[in-house]
Order: C-alpha cells, then structure tokens, then sequence
C-alpha cells in the first residue's frame, strides 16, 4: 500500500539524511515529517484530476497547514526530474522515494528489459547516481543494502543485479554528460569508493592524459607492471630492514607513501620516478626466494595504494 511505501521512505531518508551528515535532530525532524506527508496530496481530486500536480499540490498543502518552508519545499520537489542536492532535506527524501521504487522492483522481479520499463526505473535510479556523484560518502551498493533492509525481504533477491544495474547508471554519466573516455570509466569504477570521489579521479586522470600524455602514460604503466608484479604473490610482507643497499637508497625518501592516504591522483606522482628507477635497478624475481618475497611485498603495499583509487589495468594506453 501507498502507506506501506511511506513508512519505508521515511526510514531510507532518515538514513540517508545521516551519511550525508544531517545530524541536527531539527534537521532530521524536517526529512522525517517531510517524508511521511510525501504522499498525502495523492488522495485529493486535485491530484486525481491532474496527476502532474503530485508532489507540488502537496508542498501547497503542507504549507496551508502550518508546516515548515524545508517541510513543504521537500514535498513540492519530490518529483522533479533532477534532484537538487543543494537542498539537502528535499535532496534525501527524493532519492528516498526512488530508492524505494528501484529496490522494490527488482526485489520483486520487476527488472527492466529491452525498452519496457513500465515503473520508471531506469530514470528513478539515474536520478539517484546524478544526485550522489555530488555527496561524498555514500556507495551504490551501500544505497541498495539499505533499500533491501528496509524492504526486509527474505535472502534478498536480485540485490546484486541491483547494485550491477544502478553502476550501469553511473556508467552511462560518466561518459555522456561528464566525456569521461570509456577506459577511465572502467577504471575508475572498479575501485570501492564513492560515486563523488570515482567522478573526481577519474576528471582528475582525464585531464592528466590530454595535458600531460606523456605523465599518463608513465602513471599507468608504473601500476599496471606493480600489479602484474604484485599479483604472484599473495602473502608477501615488506620489511625496509631487509632490504639492500640500493633499494634503501631508492625507497626511503618515499616511505611515508606507504602508510599514507591516498586519495587524490597528486599523491601517487610522488611514487612514479622512484618506481620506475626501482624496476631499472633492482630484480624483483631474485634466485633468493627470501629476497623475491621481500620485494614482491613491497610492491603488494603500493598496489593497495593503487587499486583503492582505480584499477590502471583497464586503461588504454
């Protein structure tokens, strides 16, 4: 039932209001309110007359009756085809109601197939990828969890078809409205973070790789050999203090990088000319498997790195 849908959008906003950081209790009582009085304008003729007029005779009637400016702008906007994130508390309990929608859907079997797409879902969940690319914080797989939680449906049917469909979603962003190069785009979406720090990186690689080719290149090769490297390897650790003469001399102005954050593409340049001289001058499959190890350990520690902002093995170079 429509209250049924209520009751749940209700819980995904609350929760969604809180990963975005929305920790006032003021706050939080606006997105709940605004989330239970999201459906209330459907029972009028209003609205049965008009449908168009759902969402925007609700914010007018919340309004007349006494609720709050954040309350009635939040209902008014509710079905607007772009959700404003400017406005945190509209913004939640839209993405909310989406949510709902695509989770529900595909819960129950209603996938979307070739051009039949009867409940919208396509467009509720690039609705939500568009708003999200603009938060820090918040996962596609971790939206979908708590859609399916809220939904509470036994063993969770079709879950990762769910998250596979929604990342197909930022996919298709990525390379039309933001002209991210299909290469970029798979790397950067087979890291496990946000949708705000995927879009960042990857705007960050593709500026690189049309100012400064030659820079790309080296960045991308670098990780694709660490990695290649890495690979052969699955319990290797890193010592320093096992490590020659000359490696010491390579790696120690860089060690730092090995227990910092990485984050952003200007903190993996400091590792490219060290590495790259590191690969000239040292031998990484040693006859001594003690010193192989070591060395495939090192660079385990920089793949880390690396793959936690994209995997470069999907880059076209």
């Amino acid at each position: 039932s429509v209250s049924d849908k209520v009751s749940r959008i209700e819980k995904l906003a609350l929760e969604i209001a809180k990963k975005i950081d929305i920790t006032s209790p003021h706050e939080l009582a606006h997105v709940q309110r605004a989330a239970q009085l999201s459906k209330a304008d459907l029972v009028s003729h209003m609205v049965l007359e008009m449908p168009k007029l759902q969402g925007i005779m609700g914010g007018i009637y919340a309004a007349r009756n006494g609720e709050s400016p954040e309350i009635a702008a939040a209902i008014s906007h509710l079905y607007d085809a772009t959700i404003n994130t400017n406005t945190p508390i509209s913004a939640v309990v839209a993405i909310a109601d989406r949510l709902d929608t695509v989770v529900s859907c595909f819960a129950n079997g209603l996938i979307p197939t070739g051009s039949q797409d009867p409940w919208g879902v396509r467009r509720a969940a690039l609705s939500i990828v568009k708003a999200v690319t603009q938060w820090r914080h918040i996962q596609l797989d971790t939206l979908v969890a708590l859609g399916y939680q809220v939904l509470n449906k036994a063993e969770n049917p079709n879950q990762a078809k769910c998250v596979e469909f929604m990342t197909d979603r930022l996919r298709y962003l990525f390379q039309t409205e933001h002209g991210l190069s299909y290469d970029i785009v798979e790397c950067v979406l087979n890291s496990n973070r946000c949708a705000f720090r995927k879009l960042h990186f990857g705007n960050a690689l593709s500026r690189l790789k049309h100012q400064d080719p030659t820079q790309y290149k080296l960045l991308a090769e670098t990780a694709i050999r660490i990695q290649r490297l890495a690979a052969t390897s699955h319990d290797a650790e890193f010592n320093i203090a096992l490590a020659t003469d000359v490696e010491k001399s390579i790696l120690t102005p860089i060690l730092d990088l090995f227990t910092a954050h990485i984050s952003e593409i200007d903190h993996l340049f400091p590792l490219i000319t060290p590495m790259v001289t590191y690969f000239e001058k040292v031998l990484i499959m040693d006859p001594d498997e003690f010193i192989k190890q070591n060395r495939i350990g090192l660079l385990r520690t920089l793949d880390q790195k690396f793959s936690a902002v994209g995997e470069f093995g999907k880059l076209v170079i």
